[in-house]
């Protein structure tokens, strides 16, 4: 119940649509993103990321929206499930 309240919350606060647009604009920009992004054990987790590529993606046999991004805390590209995203804002560099 909690994770479907967080994703209604942040879905109207900004919708997917418009993350998938900050995240293009950012990959086009080369700039950085501030995102709140749920973790798989329902934790929020706060990070700065340089987004790289973001599109359809398969793991263990199940289609997402992936976005690959370098992450600042853990200085490594990453990928994270675009549908996890909580919120997205401009970094401070960016």
């Amino acid at each position: 119940f909690l994770t479907s309240h967080a994703y209604q919350k942040a879905n109207e606060a900004q919708s997917f649509e418009e993350k998938l647009a900050l995240i293009e604009q950012a990959i086009g920009d080369e700039k950085t993103l501030e995102m709140t992004y749920l973790k798989a054990n329902d934790s929020k987790s706060k990070r700065i990321i340089r987004p790289l590529t973001v599109g359809e993606e398969v793991y263990q046999g199940r289609k997402f929206i992936g976005l690959q991004a370098y992450c600042t805390k853990r200085k490594e590209d990453r990928m994270f499930n675009a549908a996890r995203i909580l919120e997205l804002k401009w970094g401070e560099e960016g």
